[in-house]
């Protein structure tokens, strides 16, 4: 069972740089996210622009809140869910930037935190600039994870925040369609938990379906399992097969289509939360009638108290040019596992933002922003916002992937050299380790990130 609860505070930037469709679906991926806790553990939730509120719980100086969840007939409910996810529905951009607010108040609340593991979480697309330095305020407690939206961010800000705590992470998140894998990896961190899978979906228009396999292993207790599409107007349905709805069916090892539901059903995702599945390669079958338009959407999958861990090592920053090396390390029961395949994704900016902001000038003066309540958008942010709005325009200021796969080496790691990266940035690699666990005799395949700045 699942036992070790934790208290997590998560800080929302509402800045007037998140307005339109981005707040939009980031309130989609945060109430997913919140949906994502247990029975015991305990949440909050600020957020910020100029200065920081808290939406969930309310209050100056309120205590963390301790998650209760009920179940009746494979149903889960939560009165603490319940009210956190109307608060996030009810929070709209405006004004600028200011992190240390958030990071003031996460601190007066984690004190009253008796939790396990304790994590902060701060979601932002732009880089911080009013109030005091964050640096100054975030302590060296708890981990703090960090998911930067947008194409570009003021790196400063953010590597100090990150190497405040070694359990800290960047997640690079460009589009907001991509939030919920940020927010599935996190996950996966906070509980100390494996990733089984973690894909994006492209949900084509007119009726049709998609399969995502992932690998239960032997000493996982429970699994949750994720999927969430970006058209709230689009339902699930539990049975039967209708237009304009969505249906996920979990698919067994031998093959057998179960009668497990998920416990969580919202407009725009359903989670699954089951306790010792059955070992072996799962597959969850979404289908859908009548999808007006295309649709983005994720699949993901996090296996709880695995004695299976993963360990990346890379260096924080490294210097334009010079070769990037990432080690990593799989173990079971402090027994170093081998024989693995480890393949890497890497994404890497095509344009540093210095670059973007002088060929963009013009055009970014051009652009009627709307006025903010508490003074003008950053470059960065404007910069951003460009993007977002004319992507196709502007394909040469995206990101690009680059394939490959790690070496065993003799000391028991895995390495993957990243040649001579050119443009500064954020570099994000993820690796997906698959292999048979000589410990327990079964095979097993998650995912596991690390990110990386170029300067």
């Amino acid at each position: 069972m699942y036992n070790d609860n934790i208290g997590c505070i998560a800080m929302l930037d509402i800045s007037g740089s998140m307005q339109g469709e981005t707040v939009e679906l980031v309130k989609l991926d945060a109430k997913a996210f919140v949906d994502k806790f247990y029975d015991g553990d305990q949440m909050g939730v600020n957020a910020f622009h100029s200065k920081a509120k808290w939406i969930y719980p309310t209050g100056a100086s309120p205590h963390i809140v301790t998650v209760n969840v009920e179940e009746s007939g494979g149903v889960e409910t939560s009165r603490e869910k319940d009210e956190a996810r109307a608060a996030i529905d009810r929070i709209s951009a405006g004004g600028r930037t200011n992190i240390s607010s958030a990071l003031t108040l996460a601190n007066e609340m984690i004190k009253t935190s008796d939790a396990g593991k304790k994590a902060f979480f701060l979601f932002s697309d732009g880089c911080h600039n009013e109030g005091q330095n964050p640096c100054e305020v975030l302590g060296p407690k708890p981990p703090i994870y960090i998911g930067a939206l947008g194409n570009w961010i003021k790196e400063e800000y953010f590597k100090e925040l990150k190497d405040k705590n070694k359990k800290s992470r960047i997640y690079t998140r460009p589009n907001p369609y991509d939030v919920e894998m940020m927010f599935n990896e996190i996950r996966s961190g906070c509980v100390e938990g494996m990733l089984l899978c973690n894909q994006y979906s492209q949900y084509r228009k007119g009726t049709d379906y998609l399969i995502r396999e992932f690998l239960v292993p032997t000493d996982s207790s429970k699994t949750q399992i994720s999927v969430v599409w970006t058209n709230q107007k689009y339902r699930y349905i539990s049975s039967g097969f209708a237009r304009n709805c969505f249906q996920a069916l979990l698919i067994d090892p031998e093959g057998r289509t179960t009668s497990l539901k998920p416990g969580i059903v919202r407009d725009g995702y359903c989670i699954f939360n089951v306790e010792h599945m059955m070992p072996g390669k799962w597959k969850c079958l979404i289908q859908y009638a009548g999808l007006g338009d295309d649709m983005g959407g994720t699949i993901g999958a996090v296996s709880l108290d695995c004695k299976t861990k993963i360990d990346i090592t890379a260096p924080g920053v490294s210097e334009r040019n010079q070769p990037v090396s990432f080690r990593l390390q799989a173990e079971c029961e402090k027994e170093i596992l081998e024989g693995l395949t480890v393949s890497a994704v890497i994404r890497k900016p095509l344009a540093s933002a210095e670059d973007a902001l002088n060929r963009l000038e013009n055009q970014i003066e051009s652009l009627k922003f709307a006025e903010l309540e508490g003074g003008k958008l950053d470059d960065i942010d404007k910069l951003n916002l460009l993007y977002l709005s004319q992507p196709e325009k502007y394909p040469e200021f995206g990101h690009q992937r680059q394939f490959g796969a790690a070496r065993f080496s003799k000391d028991g790691t895995y390495e993957y050299i990243l040649e001579k990266p050119e443009v500064p940035g954020v570099y994000e690699a993820e690796f997906t380790v698959e292999g048979i666990n000589q410990v327990t005799g079964q095979p097993f395949s998650c995912v596991k990130s690390e990110s990386i700045w170029i300067g």
